[in-house]
């Protein structure tokens, strides 16, 4: 199966202001859960998600994360919910589900 590759960098700290911070600054927060293991916050470009969602097959693409200053580096994972703004297009927060 083809995957598509995005590129996350860490997010510090956890819940909605630090989500808020990486809205601020121009990037999508995320999370990915992991089968045994604690959630991982990250945040990447909104270029870089749109992209891939046209390029694959949609919410069903197989992401392959390459999560920067994150343990555990590399992942596979599947959408499991985006979350948009009420009254605007944007994405406001996806969550991310490993595949092993």
């Amino acid at each position: 199966m083809e995957t598509v590759q995005i590129k996350g960098l860490a997010r510090m700290g956890a819940g909605k202001s630090a989500a808020r911070k990486e809205r601020q600054e121009g990037r999508i927060p995320a999370v990915v859960y992991r089968k045994g293991n604690p959630a991982t916050e990250f945040a990447f470009e909104p270029e870089d998600f749109h992209k891939a969602l046209s390029v694959g097959h949609g919410r069903n693409t197989l992401f392959e994360l390459d999560l920067d200053g994150v343990a555990g580096g590399r992942t596979l994972a599947v959408i499991q919910e985006i979350q948009r703004h009420p009254t605007r297009s944007e994405v406001y927060h996806v969550d991310f589900l490993s595949v092993e």
